[in-house]
């Protein structure tokens, strides 16, 4: 009997033993395209919350292809789609052209069964995101992590030393433009400081050219307006006349453009006074050695009433094109990124403006209150309007920046600059 009950044993200790040692299943590989792979403080916040969907989740195993310069990023996911193939999920932080051409390829996932089908996860995502990228049939193929408010910077000490303030004089308050009129007024005077200063009135790349643009065309005329607001799908030619040259004419005040640009640090060093960019620049605001002010202001207008964009861009892009165990991996990091805790960090370690409605504008001022101040400037500026890249078509959007970039060489394109913006309705090919 007790030789019986010892053959059971080890028949079972044997089992248990044989289960024990039954290898685990591999975690699910992702492909993740993105371009926070940059120094800055922001660029690494954004990694550490990406490392830590990993951490909470042993079960996917993420496969990183990642640079500094996010233009590298959809360079090479362009390259892939032209091949009909996709990473399994991709951040394309406001590539309009990305989005469209993996909807035409067919890759792109739609998101909105997903949405339907989890109401916690919809309630992560404001109605207003959704009703910006939802398709006509319903479909949606991008969702983003932060919301794009722009306006510009400007650094407050040097327009009081040039007089740019309520009384007029530097004593007073530092005052910035209302009218585009007053803008060019300011920019003057901020040149004629220039040798005692050091700083030009305002610097602009590739991005920037492209928020002045569509701001200085936005306040063109009421039909410009309503076409910026994606209310109407067709821009007057003398409108698009008037924000082009105007643009020429803001570069013109550039007079270091013989060195290497960067904007942002050159803003944050005090050799601009203007920096026209969104809200989550402010992440060097308390590592700048200059000692000096800096606010947040809306665009001018013709008629005193300020202009700010409010931007839905795009944002993550997952393709159909992986297993049912990709796909499922891909969504539950969506979900984790628009979820309330990694909303906060975002809005902490990156200080961009969260895109879930649930983030309360008090608490954002608690944290981070420069981002806050900046959110609030556009949240209130009398008009919102869109990127010209979420207006025009995305063949017109690539298009249209790659014209920026010839004219930022020097290359008299205006006219083609011309003609993308009031043929939008037309598609030029």
């Amino acid at each position: 009997m007790k030789k019986r009950v010892f053959a059971w044993a080890l028949l079972l200790s044997i089992f248990l033993t044989a289960c024990a040692a039954k290898p685990a299943a591999e975690p699910v590989p992702i492909s993740f395209m993105h371009g926070w792979g940059g120094s800055g403080s922001d660029h690494v916040g954004m990694r550490e919350i990406f490392s830590d969907f990993e951490k909470a989740n042993p079960d996917v195993h993420v496969i990183y292809d990642t640079s500094p310069d996010l233009s590298i990023v959809m360079e090479k996911a362009a390259d892939m789609l032209s091949v009909d193939k996709a990473p399994n999920i991709i951040s394309t932080n406001g590539n309009v052209q990305y989005v469209s051409n993996a909807k035409k390829k067919g890759i792109a996932l739609d998101l909105s069964p997903y949405l339907q089908a989890d109401e916690a996860f919809a309630s992560n995502v404001s109605p207003q995101i959704l009703q910006a990228l939802q398709e006509p049939d319903g479909a949606i193929y991008t969702l983003p992590d932060a919301v794009e408010y722009i306006g510009y910077w400007y650094n407050a000490s040097l327009f009081r030393q040039a007089g740019i303030t309520d009384t007029g004089t530097p004593e007073g308050e530092a005052l910035p433009p209302k009218t585009w009129e007053e803008f060019w007024i300011a920019c003057d005077k901020l040149a004629a400081i220039e040798s005692q200063t050091g700083a030009v009135p305002l610097q602009l790349q590739l991005s920037q050219m492209g928020f002045f643009l569509g701001a200085r065309l936005a306040a063109a005329s009421e039909d410009a307006l309503a076409f910026m607001q994606k209310k109407i799908s067709s821009c007057g030619v003398k409108d698009a006349e008037l924000a082009v040259s105007e643009l020429a004419r803001a570069m013109s005040y550039d007079t270091q453009r013989e060195t290497k640009l960067d904007v942002r640090q050159n803003f944050f060093e005090g050799k601009s006074a203007i920096y026209i960019d969104g809200v989550w620049a402010n992440t060097e605001l308390a590592e700048t050695t200059t000692q000096q002010e800096i606010r947040y202001a809306a665009f001018p207008s013709n008629t005193g009433q300020t202009i700010a964009y409010a931007n839905p861009a795009t944002g993550y892009v997952i393709s159909n094109t992986g297993s049912e165990e990709q796909i499922d991996a891909c969504i539950r990091f969506l979900k984790y990124m628009l979820s309330e805790d990694v909303q906060k960090q975002i809005v902490t370690k990156t200080h961009q403006a969260p895109s879930n409605p649930k983030i309360s504008d008090a608490w954002v001022h608690e944290q981070v209150p420069v981002l806050s101040d900046a959110v609030q400037v556009c949240k209130q500026a009398d008009e919102q309007i869109l990127t010209l890249y979420s207006v025009l078509p995305a063949k017109l959007s690539a298009q249209l920046e790659q014209l920026l970039d010839e004219l930022l060489l020097g290359k008299d394109v205006r006219s083609e600059i011309i003609s993308i913006i009031s043929n939008a309705d037309g598609a030029l090919s």
